[in-house]
């Protein structure tokens, strides 16, 4: 007989993590304490519709930093459903991949504020948030402009002060000075062992 448990409010974060960064871990650490969700699940774009030709790490090396990175966080997951999936793939149709894998899960979408602004450019973005709910981190005391109408019921802010940091900025560093104080040590130990962003 299986057994289920009912009711776990999981968190789904996706991204390109090209390379994962102290950034996005903070994000992280934002949404698990916010008391929306018990789990956060991260989801490494396979090829990201808007970044086909600016992806640089492969997406096993994308997986194996982020498993580095939150490797001593029992509450995060790396999911990585999205290279098994039809391409393109779209936010839409991992979520709804996910709500019929797991129907005893509730699930919240979390995006940044900027995301939020630009939602209405998502494929079938209207369907995404009539499905699911979203997690919003943003600055304390920011008001958020939407070009989405969005029940404010589905919507939850959660309190972030953002650090400024760029993935794109980072790959520069590691090219240019072979380091950087952006990522976790162990992720730049994988980096320069591998090569990365050289």
């Amino acid at each position: 007989m299986r057994f289920h448990v009912l009711n776990v409010k999981i968190g789904l974060f996706g991204g390109t993590f090209d390379p994962i960064h102290n950034g996005h871990i903070q994000i992280c650490e934002s949404f698990l304490n916010s008391g929306f969700i018990d789990e956060l699940w991260i989801i490494p774009a396979s090829i990201p519709p808007q970044k086909e030709d600016s992806v640089i790490a492969t997406f096993e090396q994308r997986i194996a930093m982020l498993e580095i990175a939150f490797q001593s966080n029992e509450n995060v997951k790396i999911l990585d459903i999205e290279d098994n999936l039809p391409k393109p793939n779209y936010t839409i149709q991992t979520v709804r991949y996910l709500k019929k894998l797991h129907p005893h899960h509730e699930f919240k979408l979390c995006i940044g504020a900027d995301n939020l602004k630009s939602l209405n450019t998502w494929f079938n973005y209207q369907d995404l948030i009539n499905e699911i709910d979203l997690l919003v981190v943003s600055r304390p005391g920011t008001s958020i402009d939407t070009n989405v109408k969005v029940d404010t019921r589905s919507i939850h802010f959660v309190n972030h002060t953002e650090t400024d940091i760029s993935s794109s900025e980072i790959r520069e560093s590691i090219r240019e000075k072979g380091n950087t104080e952006d990522v976790p040590d162990a992720v730049l130990k994988y980096i320069l062992d591998n090569k990365l962003y050289v």
